[in-house]
């Protein structure tokens, strides 16, 4: 599998994957608490890449 190099995108993939990943062996999770942005890019885009990545995540 190829990981784009957008620093939002790949940190969305990563994020849900793990949060996935824990889900399965802990059950799904009732609350995740994520930042409001970051202080390198400033785009307040992973939290709703990580809802993208997989519908019902969140």
């Amino acid at each position: 599998m190829r990981i784009p190099q957008d620093g939002t995108l790949a940190s969305s993939y990563a994020l849900a994957t793990e949060i996935r990943k824990t889900g399965r062996e802990y059950g799904p999770a009732d609350v995740i608490f994520t930042n409001k942005q970051t202080i390198d890019g400033d785009t307040a885009k992973v939290e709703p890449g990580i809802a993208k990545q997989r519908p019902g995540l969140l």
